[in-house]
This record gives structure tokens, C-alpha cells and sequence, in this order.
């Protein structure tokens, strides 16, 4: 099955970890599985629905929030150590993805013709275009960088 198809048969997850996302970083593939697994756990509150996806959903959602704000700041920190020359343009996608999960925390408690799911979908993707397109420029970067020391 592609990993792009939401069936009710596969209510495990959205998004499978693959080697493709690695970065070659430990501490940010490491953060980049767990931004995976909080999707994932995004995806079964929706496919339970009713209280599991009302309670679980918010507060998944909360842990996004900051665990998103976390991890764009351990990768900033990164780009200054090695004055990744693309760190503003990477950040602004950071922050675009920050105000999104905001927003949407926001819209699903306070209206409740919001579509968890579409939401749960726009992040899968986003989480593997910007992993597999994005973080693999600053990886190559940082890769060059460690060779030349």
C-alpha cells in the first residue's frame, strides 16, 4: 500500500520511518522519529474518534507545538555551527510549520466542523518533503563541512 493512502485498514499509522528520512544525525534523526511517532499518534485518535480523538488530539497536538519549536531549535543551532549558507530560508519553513500547528491547536478547539485528519495529512507530508528535501541539503552541507576539518 502506498504511504500516501488512509484506509481504516491501516489505523497504526500514516507515516512509516524509513531510511530515506535519515539525515545522518543521530540526535535529529532521532528528533525527526519522534516528530513521526507524535503524526502517528495524531492519525489513531483520529481513526478511534468520539473521546479518544477529542482528548487525545488536543493534547498530542500541544506536544507538537513544543516539540516542533524544540527541534527547530536544535537544527538552528546546527546552521550557526556550521554557518549553513540556506539556515533563513530552512527557518522560515520551520516557522510556516510552527504557525500552522498553532493555528490548527487553536481552530480545533474552538470549532468543531475542523478535519482532524486533513490536518494529520498535511503534516505527513510536510514532515517527509521538508525531511527528504530540506534537511537533506543542510545534512550534505554539514557532511562536506565535517570532511574539510
Amino acid at each position: 500500500m502506498p504511504n500516501n493512502e488512509i484506509t481504516r485498514n491501516n489505523i497504526d499509522s500514516i507515516v512509516t520511518w524509513s531510511d530515506s528520512l535519515l539525515v545522518g544525525i543521530e540526535f535529529l534523526d532521532n528528533q525527526h522519529k519522534h516528530l513521526v511517532e507524535l503524526t502517528n499518534e495524531l492519525y489513531r485518535a483520529c481513526m478511534l474518534g468520539g473521546n479518544t480523538l477529542d482528548d487525545v488530539f488536543k493534547a498530542t497536538m500541544r506536544r507538537m507545538a513544543d516539540y516542533v519549536r524544540l527541534h527547530f531549535a536544535t537544527e538552528q543551532k546546527l546552521f550557526k555551527l556550521i554557518s549553513y549558507p540556506d539556515s533563513l530560508e530552512h527557518k522560515k519553513e520551520h516557522d510556516t510549520l510552527v504557525f500552522r500547528v498553532i493555528k490548527t491547536l487553536k481552530e480545533y478547539e474552538g470549532d468543531k466542523n475542523f478535519i482532524p485528519l486533513d490536518f494529520v495529512q498535511f503534516l505527513k507530508d510536510w514532515i517527509i518533503d521538508h525531511v527528504a528535501k530540506s534537511d537533506q541539503k543542510y545534512a550534505a552541507f554539514y557532511r562536506r563541512r565535517k570532511m574539510m576539518v
